[in-house]
């Protein structure tokens, strides 16, 4: 019965993940990053693979992440021939999650397995990880940690079982660096000192070897983020801390507030997901023997926390800043995998004395709320692509009697992304000069004619947003 209970709920999160990417492609959703990914197809066109995959490589985003570059290529590559082959990328998130349940169910039990991947599916920590098709990096990155602590989890610690867990860590490591600081999760289940430090060498050994060798020996712009000189930088330091505890304690509350502003907007289809999702949720909780899973609930507590303390430790060791809001927030992939343990894991110690209906209904009602903050981010991410194609579409109209060579377009940026209602997280509108490219083919602008954001350049012409006035600047 457990089981059944565990595998429904795992089966609904991943029909309603499936219908959000479903959603996306549908709408043809693509922000910041991705823009710039979707314009590469055009250069995919007229080149072999092996020739693109190299040119797509080297550079400094994807250098130092061969592992996900690679897929990523072959996605842009392939997409050349359908547009919507590229957002077959989503899928890598509702594949994680299923890597994810399968990892808890057998360290912990199918129940808790369940309800932490549902607490993770639906988190609004590193939205874009989930609706942004070039974060499958961090999704595969996530993929192989995960594959590295199942095998140095492993009761028969041999010498292959850990050899196999560095090769999948490395992997993670050359995916995304996110997980980098969890290598101190998998030394802590090793078992004996000497396996720690040769795991922790060999480890060391094989991302060095890319990282400072192979990578920059292959590739002419190739590009070093860490910044182990930041830590000393107190100043920096301070802030970081102060960055940190504003995102936990006041932007993680103001972000429901917003998601509640747009619960209005809940589909038929979503508020049956809805229903069954949390209906699930409530009778796999109470499934669970708490009094015999206490021990091990506790000990994951512990263990989420380190996880959260460590995976922020990135952000004092690189030019990173952390945040909740727009692209910036696809650095805490790892602090969302351990922030939606903590949760879980909290919300039942928590309330341990208190009836098992109760607690019970504790986390269902924890659940519904991150379930409808997902849809209105969902939601959000759509708008937000909307409004970039309908502003652009809007400029190609008014520019079939006029021909600019440089055009900066203003619709007050950082005043839209605060206050708009619409927007959950700040979801990131046209902004960087890169992401016009395709939004220029895509609405048929002159591909001469070069796009800016008027808060990034000020040329003489700037196209004023929605008034849609053309204003004539003095001075660039």
């Amino acid at each position: 019965m457990k089981s059944i209970l565990s595998k429904n709920l795992i089966l609904l999160v991943i029909i309603y993940l499936l219908y959000v990417v479903f959603s996306l492609m549908t709408h043809e959703t693509l922000l910041a990053d991705d823009l710039s990914k979707a314009a590469q197809v055009q250069q995919a066109k007229g080149s072999d693979f092996f020739s693109f995959l190299f040119s797509f490589l080297d550079n400094e985003t994807m250098s130092p992440r061969p592992a996900s570059g690679i897929i990523t290529a072959l996605l842009i590559y392939l997409s050349k021939y359908n547009i919507n082959i590229y957002f077959l990328g989503l899928l890598s998130f509702p594949i994680s999650c299923l890597f994810l349940y399968s990892i808890l169910k057998e360290n912990v039990s199918k129940s808790v397995g369940a309800l932490i991947t549902t607490s993770y599916a639906l988190s609004l920590i590193a939205s874009s990880i989930q609706f942004s098709v070039i974060m499958l990096n961090s999704n595969l990155a996530l993929i192989f940690y995960l594959l590295s602590f199942y095998y140095v989890r492993n009761k028969d610690q041999t010498l292959k079982n850990q050899i196999i867990s560095v090769f999948f860590f490395t992997l993670s490591t050359l995916s995304y660096e996110i997980f980098i600081p969890s290598i101190l999760i998998n030394l802590y289940f090793t078992h004996t000192n000497r396996n720690r430090l040769i795991y922790l060498l060999i480890s060391a050994f094989l991302i060095l070897l890319y990282r400072k060798g192979i990578q920059t020996q292959i590739f002419t712009r190739s590009y070093q983020r860490e910044n182990l000189s930041s830590i000393l930088d107190f100043k920096r330091d301070i802030m970081t801390l102060i960055l940190i505890l504003k995102m936990f304690f006041r932007d993680y509350f103001f972000s429901f507030y917003r998601t509640f502003l747009n619960v209005y907007k809940i589909t038929i289809v979503e508020v049956i997901l809805l229903i069954n999702i949390t209906a699930s949720a409530y009778f796999t909780f109470l499934e669970i023997e708490f009094s015999k899973l206490k021990k091990e609930i506790s000990n994951l507590f512990k263990i989420s926390l380190l996880g959260i303390i460590i995976s922020l430790s990135i952000f004092f060791l690189s030019t990173y800043k952390p945040s909740l809001f727009g692209f910036e927030n696809r650095n805490l992939g790892a602090v969302r995998l351990y922030f939606s343990i903590m949760v879980i894991c909290l919300l039942m110690l928590a309330f341990s004395k208190a009836g098992r209906k109760v607690r019970a209904g504790i986390v269902t009602a924890y659940i519904a709320l991150i379930f409808l903050s997902n849809v209105s981010i969902k939601n959000a991410w759509i708008y937000a692509s909307d409004f970039n194609n309908t502003m652009f579409h809007s400029l190609s109209t008014d520019l079939k009697t006029k021909k600019y060579d440089c055009i900066s377009i203003s619709y007050e940026t950082y005043t839209f992304l605060k206050n708009n209602k619409n927007l959950i997280l700040r979801e990131p509108t046209f902004f960087n000069y890169w992401e016009a490219t395709y939004l220029n083919t895509k609405n048929k602008i002159d591909a001469s004619t070069k796009i800016y954001n008027s808060e990034q350049k000020k040329c003489k012409y700037i196209y004023e947003y929605p008034s849609r006035r053309f204003k004539i600047q003095n001075s660039q």
